[in-house]
């Protein structure tokens, strides 16, 4: 194991002062303060956890096993947030939203799979365009997530589970917003337009939808069924975001034929 580095700040709590210095662990795992009794570690995600009286004062002696514990802790933590069953994401798009999610997502511990795996979410995302009319875009079979951008709006749609008969498609998306939207003929028009209407993202804006994104997909993985009727719209002028709820409803049936 590489020599640990050390943070020669004195640790100051509540008036108690320890020459003791800090020992920054492997991996980013966390910091250590060997001070006997008061010995403690601090979790690279800010939890402070109490070490019991250590026998020695030797760094190393301690070190190695905390770092396994610590390690363990760490894996336990990423089997939480993407539960077996749900931690297989296909991502579909292209542009730095995307890139921003898949690797987001990586580091988080979920496993970005490609080709012929079968995902337990895929997620479409177009952060340049929209190819086509919005009840046009091809949909997978399995669990998936729509999030696009129209002219300076990004918008993220509810998931929707086709086998489970959760969450609204694209095409109940549209309807829903044409509903809400006072210019309901211009915006049908406006969907009909076979261009791309998307632009250039800005990088600052890219990193707010991306976040977006990823709240979507991780309350999916975590069983949240508000994801399910949870439509998100972005601003990307002011990054202003605001949720809108839009439920999945049975498509009515052809009108039959009356009876002469």
């Amino acid at each position: 194991m590489p020599s640990p580095d050390t943070n020669s700040t004195d640790a100051r709590f509540d008036g108690y002062t320890s020459t003791r210095s800090w020992t920054g662990l492997d991996d980013g795992l966390g910091h250590l303060l060997v001070d006997g009794a008061a010995s403690c570690v601090r979790t690279a995600d800010g939890v402070f956890l109490r070490v019991p009286a250590l026998a020695t004062e030797s760094v190393d002696a301690v070190v190695a096993p905390l770092v396994g514990q610590l390690r363990a802790r760490q894996d336990d933590s990423r089997d939480d947030r993407w539960p077996v069953g749900r931690r297989r994401i296909s991502l579909s798009g292209s542009g730095v939203t995307a890139q921003f999610v898949c690797d987001a997502l990586s580091a988080s511990g979920a496993t970005i799979v490609s080709g012929d795996a079968e995902p337990d979410l895929t997620l479409l995302i177009f952060d340049g365009s929209l190819p086509g009319r919005l009840s046009d875009v091809q949909r997978p079979e399995n669990t998936y997530l729509l999030a696009h951008v129209d002219v300076s709006i990004g918008w993220v749609h509810p998931v929707c589970d086709p086998a489970g008969s959760h969450g609204p498609t694209p095409s109940q998306v549209l309807r829903r917003l044409l509903a809400a939207s006072p210019a309901h003929r211009e915006l049908t028009e406006w969907d009909a337009r076979a261009s791309p209407r998307g632009g250039s993202i800005p990088l600052w804006a890219a990193g707010v939808f991306a976040s977006e994104i990823i709240r979507t997909a991780t309350g999916w993985a975590l069983g949240d069924p508000s994801v399910y009727r949870t439509l998100r719209r972005l601003s990307l002028s002011d990054v202003v975001s605001t949720t809108h709820t839009v439920l999945a409803f049975d498509e009515p049936g052809p009108l039959s034929e009356p009876s002469r």
